[in-house]
């Protein structure tokens, strides 16, 4: 069976998780909230979806978790800037345990993408992805995108495989929602 983590995939990537799931991937899913993971496995039609209750932020926490996983092909990743070594801890644990897995990082419509990409220790046997999330201009405004078009856009970069993806848009950044 497939493996696959999705960090965030109770909540704005839930739909990023149960698809995975339905595509035959055993998700492993790392979250803080009982009640979202709880409301998540029941929309489980088929598949199978495992909790894991950590929180990214606390490093030794996180890396005692990644321990405990092996064979994982494939991780998607929102991770706040509030926890910059999340990621690289994941990372550095899972690498050993596989040939070769993809990364697909979910990041706000502010960041420098190559200056993200530089910060990471990406492990020789890493596929990076990145996945920028803008906005969406309509009706002469604008508003950030919903979670329902977040995880469309996450299922569609998974798809094509792009090395980048913005889901909505990011320019002009004067109309950005304020």
């Amino acid at each position: 069976m497939k493996k696959a983590l999705v960090i965030g995939g109770t909540g704005m990537l839930a739909e990023v998780s149960l698809w995975l799931s339905s595509e035959g991937f055993q998700v492993h899913v790392l979250a803080r909230n009982k009640q979202k993971m709880d409301q998540l496995i029941q929309k489980v039609d088929s598949g199978y979806i495992s909790p894991i209750f950590t929180d990214y932020k606390n490093e030794s926490e996180l890396k005692k978790e990644m321990t405990k996983l092996d064979g994982i092909e494939l991780v998607v990743a929102w991770i706040h800037s509030d926890a910059p070594m999340a990621l690289n801890t994941i990372l550095q644990e899972l690498s050993p345990k596989t040939e070769q897995f993809q990364v697909f990082q979910v990041v706000g419509s502010r960041t420098d993408l190559e200056g993200l990409k530089n910060s990471l220790n990406l492990p020789q046997n890493v596929k990076y992805h990145q996945i920028k999330l803008g906005f969406v201009i309509e009706n002469g405004g604008s508003r950030w995108l919903i979670n329902k078009e977040i995880s469309s856009g996450v299922i569609e970069a998974i798809k094509s495989n792009d090395d980048v993806k913005i889901v909505g848009t990011v320019e002009p950044w004067e109309k950005r929602p304020n």
